[in-house]
């Protein structure tokens, strides 16, 4: 796919997540963690500052909430508005690669690795809204709960941090690139 890091044996693999409370800015630029700080309902799509935003597809009809995600790497800290929308296409783009169904939220499946049978378990990602279900201040702040909680699932499973969609998503090759630029 166009703008998405390969998952393969070229790509850098130089980024582990820790949780937030394991993680600390004395690590070196191995390690990152991500935190949704806060939320904003927009009426417009916020300015994206890399192309990456039209790689992400997703609705875009607005109103539409965005969730703040934080990354902190290092020293450094950016800032990534996600709507739930991305949230979906990460989560599918790591379920193609995986070989598992993208539909349902909660399921087990059976899956190959190196030969043997495995079973692999799908993040949980929150559920979708419905035309009448109200979105109020309320609603955003359970969601953003429950996003946090699937991005710790999704980023602890083993190579999930590596995976193009993800480094898209979090914008992880934009830490990578300065780095390059710097040496």
């Amino acid at each position: 796919m166009k703008g998405i890091r390969p998952s393969n044996d070229d790509a850098p693999r130089n980024q582990l997540y820790l949780s937030r409370d394991d993680w600390s800015p004395r690590f070196d630029s191995s390690f990152f963690t991500v935190e949704i700080e806060s939320y904003e309902k927009l009426s417009y799509p916020p300015p994206a500052e890399h192309d990456q935003a039209s790689v992400i597809q997703c609705k875009t009809s607005h109103p539409a909430y965005y969730y703040q995600i934080s990354v902190f790497c290092e020293h450094e800290k950016w800032i990534v508005p996600r709507r739930y929308s991305q949230f979906q296409w990460m989560r599918n783009q790591l379920c193609k690669t995986k070989g598992t169904p993208t539909n349902g939220n909660n399921s087990t499946t059976r899956t190959r690795n190196h030969g043997n049978a495995v079973a692999t378990e799908n993040p949980p990602l929150p559920t979708g809204t419905c035309f009448f279900e109200v979105q109020n201040a309320s609603f955003a702040q359970r969601r953003q709960q429950q996003l946090n909680d699937f991005l710790d699932d999704i980023l602890t499973q083993p190579g999930n941090s590596f995976h193009g969609a993800v480094v898209t998503f979090l914008e992880l090759d934009r830490h990578n690139q300065r780095q390059q630029g710097e040496s």
